[in-house]
C-alpha cells in the first residue's frame, strides 16, 4: 500500500486491483488510500491482462464476471504470495516462465524488462534467489528505478 501512496505523489492516477473483498493492512494507511483522490481501488477484481503493442497502453481487469480496460501508461504490480505471470503477454520470459530482467548501469536503473515502462521484481523475475528478503530488496530497487524512469519522461507523467 505504501507503493500506491508514493506513486500517487508522482502520477495522475493510481489503480489498485485487489482480488480480495477489501484491502488489508495498517488502518492509517488504508484511511489515507481511501481519502486520496488520485487512488481508485477495485476490490474483488483480478488483472486479466496488460495491453499494448510495444509499450503499456492499458490493463484489463476482471470483476464480477465482466472485463474492463483501464487506459494506463505504466504498470507496477505487487502480486502477493504466489508468483504468477499469466496476465503478462508482453515481456520476455525465460524457460521457467520468469520475467527476464536486466540493468542499465548508465541510467542507474535496474529490474528493466524487454518492454519500456514495465519493471519486474521478486519471485516473478529471473533472479536465482527466491527468499522474502531478496524479493523485498528487488522491489525497492524496482521502485527507485521506476521513479527515476518516470522522472526522465515528459510532463505527461
Amino acid at each position: 500500500m505504501d507503493a500506491a501512496l508514493l506513486a500517487a505523489k508522482y502520477l495522475g492516477r493510481v489503480y489498485i486491483i485487489n482480488i480480495n473483498p477489501g484491502l488489508k493492512g495498517d488502518a492509517m494507511i488504508l484511511d489515507t488510500i481511501g481519502t486520496n483522490g488520485r487512488i481508485t481501488v477495485f476490490n474483488n477484481a483480478a488483472t486479466a491482462g496488460i495491453t499494448g503493442s510495444s509499450a503499456v497502453a492499458g490493463i484489463r481487469l476482471r470483476r464480477n464476471g465482466l472485463e474492463k480496460e483501464l487506459a494506463v501508461q505504466s504498470a507496477f504490480i505487487e502480486i502477493g504470495y504466489v508468483p504468477s505471470v499469466g496476465f503478462d503477454r508482453l515481456t520476455k520470459k525465460n524457460r521457467w516462465g520468469e520475467i527476464v530482467i536486466h540493468d542499465d548501469k548508465e541510467r542507474f536503473m535496474s529490474n528493466l524488462t524487454s518492454v519500456p515502462d514495465i519493471f519486474a521484481a521478486g519471485d516473478v523475475a529471473d533472479v536465482p534467489e527466491k527468499q522474502v528478503i531478496v524479493a523485498t530488496s528487488e522491489d525497492i530497487k524496482t521502485i527507485l528505478s521506476a521513479f527515476r524512469y518516470l522522472g526522465s519522461q515528459s510532463e505527461e507523467y
